[in-house]
């Protein structure tokens, strides 16, 4: 095979437990580990063996990782009539090896197809984003028949039944189940510093999931600390200081909101309203800013694009920050660090901005990204509104715009 496997790898691989679970941070190498298990198994497979492959969904990164890794670890002598025993149709991918055995790649989101079978292994990737039933009740039965195998690869996702089977594993006595555990910083192939960088940008819980591989109650929330940077109080201008403003424009049935800010990293001023007319509510964003000669950060995104160009033409510093699913993972994840480190100060008054802090989230799309935002049905400008003000004052004068 074309495939080293690191010491941690090795471990797994050496590991005679019949079902084995892998619960790593980002980037230890846990999908390339699976597909060197896999490849393993294919070749001890007994003669007309069937094998599944199982990610989250047919169209997840997950399944097309594992489907490439599988491919560039596994030798083409033992797959049958290489390349034609490799198929990849919608809704079908599997692969034909010799000794008339199959490996199909499936999805979890179907659990109808994966019943029915017997098989020889199972290999489930990031399976903490799979419902319980796939393996309660649709797994464990294919592989009766044959007495096969199952190894599950994937970060922790909450206390799921995921974290159940994981726990199960770390019991000495269970002769079954072993969990293997290991940190983004145990792969030895990646430099300690570019992992780093990952976990920097990370929420304090998401980094503990994500890159610690930690299973967590509450990983949710965005802000840790919020209540340790309540403090101060709102005041007037005060001379040679310096001050900036962060604006989230209402849409839908959505707030204006602004918040001042001086260089200190505390709030200072603010308002918020809605069903205003756009004339008032510039009248009145305007107002306030030269209040304070503060530098406006607004978001210009949508609605706020027409808003933000009417602004451009007042006298005031004002600049446009386009909030894309990267541009707000930057920006939220800036304002987290600041909250964790207790660099921003607002008052206690300000309670729908504490309420907004505390209940804002983060959740995980399909892909593996980072979804930002608030629950559905609460509000998230006040958030919004603090995060662009605290990015003015954490970027130097000029790398603030995204218009």
């Amino acid at each position: 095979m074309d495939y080293a496997p690191h010491w941690g790898q090795q471990l797994f691989h050496d590991d005679p437990h019949r079902f084995r679970v892998l619960v790593c941070g980002r980037r230890w190498g846990k999908s390339r580990g699976g597909a060197g298990e896999a490849v393993k198994q294919s070749a001890l497979m007994e003669p007309a063996g069937v094998a599944f492959v199982i990610a989250p969904t047919y169209t997840s990164t997950s399944l097309g990782r594992c489907w490439r890794e599988f491919l560039r670890i596994c030798p083409r002598e033992l797959i049958q009539d290489y390349p034609k025993g490799i198929h990849r149709t919608p809704g079908d991918r599997h692969i034909n090896l010799i000794g008339d055995r199959i490996v199909y790649f499936k999805s979890a989101d179907r659990p109808d197809t994966l019943a029915g079978e017997g098989l020889s292994w199972v290999w489930c990737d990031e399976p903490a984003q799979f419902h319980e039933d796939v393996w309660e009740r649709v797994i464990p039965p294919s592989l009766i028949e044959k007495h096969g195998k199952a190894w599950f690869t994937g970060t922790p996702n909450g206390r799921n039944w995921y974290y159940r089977l994981a726990m199960e594993g770390l019991d000495p006595l269970n002769l079954e189940v072993k969990t293997f555990q290991f940190t983004s910083y145990d792969n030895p192939t990646i430099a300690a510093a570019d992992i780093k960088s990952i976990a920097d940008r990370l929420p304090w819980q998401a980094r503990q999931q994500e890159i610690m591989g930690v299973f967590l109650d509450d990983v949710a929330a965005v802000f840790r600390g919020v209540d340790n940077c309540i403090g101060g109080f709102l005041q007037e201008p005060v001379e040679r200081m310096h001050y900036v403003a962060g604006v989230d424009l209402a849409k839908h049935r959505d707030y204006t909101v602004i918040y001042v800010m001086n260089d200190r990293g505390q709030v200072v001023a603010w308002d918020r309203f809605a069903e205003l007319d756009w004339e008032f509510q510039r009248k009145r964003l305007v107002a306030l800013c030269k209040r304070y000669n503060a530098r406006m950060l607004v978001d210009s995104s949508g609605v706020g694009d027409p808003v933000y160009d009417a602004l451009r033409r007042e006298d005031i510093a004002v600049e446009g920050y386009k909030l894309t699913n990267a541009s707000k993972a930057e920006l939220i994840e800036n304002l987290s660090m600041k909250i964790e480190a207790m660099e921003i100060r607002f008052p206690k008054e300000l309670t729908e901005l504490t309420s907004e802090l505390k209940l804002f989230g983060w959740t995980k799309s399909k892909g593996g990204n980072i979804i930002y935002g608030a629950p559905e049905g609460y509000h998230d400008d006040c958030v919004i509104a603090l995060a662009l003000a605290t990015w003015m004052i954490s970027k130097p004068l000029g790398r603030v715009c995204f218009v």
